[in-house]
């Protein structure tokens, strides 16, 4: 309208580099630029050619049923109000990347190029300032390995991470890119590093199975007959190794437990108190027990000297910080009473305030205590203790219940609206001893799409992921394939394309692989 001479094809990789740069960083940039994206496809107009593009290209169309399937669920769903939420709000990626990107004109491998490296950097800086507030230069409260993420959650962190390593890898070993290659490796050197830092078991298991399978496809181009052997089975010995390392963890700490005879056991402190002891209940701190050696009315007096948090009261993670002490004090092989809670030092104490419960939890650089945690919470559940904070019990939980409203609605499954409603009502209907807030969905999205849309729905949208890459001829591509993979891997432990951001995330990389280039 004001005759300007607008450049398109910059405009469209503008608003494209945009979106990658907001994925990391915010889920409100990200709203804003899928609104310019949007935008701009609108104003650019000649919908004519972009009609005919979408009736002649089948992918598109099969890849949009996805989203159909997410509206004709709304047809036999009672709570339309999430249901409506649900596809406006979380699912419009869906809708959106296919038709903008597949219509606009394709990318070259220089502007593909561009847009990975853009987001791969802003992936790094982001990586940086977290790894400030990690290592104390930035103050921000942390009590856990995930709140060191603090634009987005720390598995989609976790995920984007290896997006980013797998594609500078690819750049690195790619012949037609000279310039900067050690400066992408020791990008790629930082961001496995602070992949550990994060200690997301998703991301951990994923950028595992992506090294291997990364190195059997690059043992092939290799001529040295050693080092093709090594690229292929060196992942072996590691993987027994590791194995081997958790076994002796469990065993140290769980299983090869020294006997105790209660009657060998103190039965005053050392001011003259009566413990408390309980070898009943089996609970296991660092391969000593818990309920021995306590003297409740010792730790309450003392307690209250040393901390302005109630001996009553909750620690900074919500949780009742008597036991919280009780725990923190058995895994340095402490007595529970007066002389224990002495022997603590300042950062002790803090630490049992932000809810703490194990002294080797502290160790931001390493993953023993993440591998400790997970079979603690094994070893808890096993024995009848409270799971509550167990995010892998409770996925495990959720599951269960997930597969008890499945059985009766396998075909068509509950609808986009009322899967949340029914879980909810399966938790009290077998009498879940969690709190609302801890009964969650199942975080696997196979599962949810099983239980929202039945085995039908299930079938019709894993073909239209997979036919497009057949029917457009990109399973060969290296990149993609290593994307794919990762997003098939989070699908296993998070429901990705739950969220705004995770939708977002996927359908902006599968729609620039499949429909945006040539």
């Amino acid at each position: 309208m004001l005759k300007l001479k607008i450049n398109q094809k910059k405009i469209y990789l503008l608003s494209l580099i945009f979106f990658s740069i907001s994925l990391p960083l915010s889920e409100k940039l990200l709203y804003s630029s899928l609104i310019f994206l949007v935008t701009f496809w609108l104003i650019e107009g000649k919908f004519k050619r972009k009609m005919q593009i979408l009736s002649e290209r089948k992918s598109i169309l099969i890849f949009l049923s996805i989203f159909l399937i997410h509206i004709i669920a709304l047809l036999y769903t009672k709570n339309l109000n999430w249901g409506f939420y649900d596809l406006v709000y979380i699912k419009l990626p869906l809708l959106i990347f296919p038709i903008v990107i597949g219509t606009s004109p394709p990318l070259k491998k220089s502007d593909l190029t561009l847009v990975i490296l853009t987001f791969t950097i802003t992936v790094l800086l982001t990586t940086l300032i977290n790894s400030f507030i990690l290592f104390g230069f930035i103050k921000y409260p942390i009590s856990n390995f995930r709140d060191i993420s603090i634009f987005t959650h720390h598995i989609k962190l976790a995920i984007m991470i290896n997006i980013s390593i797998f594609s500078l890898i690819y750049l690195i070993f790619n012949k037609s890119i000279i310039r900067y290659k050690w400066f992408y490796i020791l990008i790629v050197c930082w961001l496995i590093l602070f992949l550990f830092f994060l200690k997301s078991l998703t991301g951990i298991i994923i950028f595992t199975a992506l090294l291997i399978i990364t190195s059997i496809f690059f043992s092939n181009k290799v001529k040295n007959r050693y080092l093709k052997y090594f690229l292929k089975f060196y992942p072996i010995p590691i993987f027994i190794v590791f194995i081997i390392y958790i076994i002796s963890i469990n065993n140290n700490s769980f299983k090869n437990i020294k006997k105790i005879n209660v009657k060998e056991l103190n039965q005053k402190t050392k001011y003259g108190n009566y413990y408390y002891h309980n070898l009943n209940s089996g609970q296991i701190e660092n391969g000593n027990y818990v309920w021995i050696n306590v003297c409740w009315n010792e730790l309450k007096e003392e307690w209250r000297k040393i901390s302005n948090i109630p001996f009553n009261g909750l620690d900074y993670k919500g949780q009742e910080i008597k036991y919280t002490i009780i725990r923190y004090l058995t895994s340095k092989n402490l007595t529970k009473d007066k002389e224990g809670l002495i022997s603590l030092k300042e950062k002790d104490i803090r630490n049992i305030e932000n809810g703490i419960a194990n002294h080797i939890y502290k160790n931001k650089y390493s993953l023993y205590p993440r591998i400790y945690q997970i079979l603690w919470e094994i070893d808890c559940y096993k024995k009848g203790f409270d799971y509550s904070n167990s995010s892998l019990i409770l996925r495990y939980i959720s599951i269960k219940t997930t597969f008890d409203i499945i059985k009766d609605n396998l075909c068509l499954g509950l609808g986009l609206g009322d899967f949340r409603n029914k879980l909810q009502d399966q938790y009290r209907k077998n009498k879940t001893n969690l709190p609302p807030k801890k009964r969650i969905t199942p975080h696997n999205q196979l599962i949810t799409f099983l239980a929202a849309f039945g085995i039908l729905g299930l079938i019709i949208i894993l073909f239209a992921f997979i036919y497009p890459i057949i029917y457009e001829h990109k399973k060969n591509i290296f990149l993609f394939t290593i994307i794919i993979l990762t997003f098939t891997l989070a699908f296993l432990s998070e429901d990705t394309l739950e969220s705004f951001l995770g939708n977002s995330l996927v359908t902006f990389f599968y729609s620039i692989f499949i429909f945006g280039i040539k």
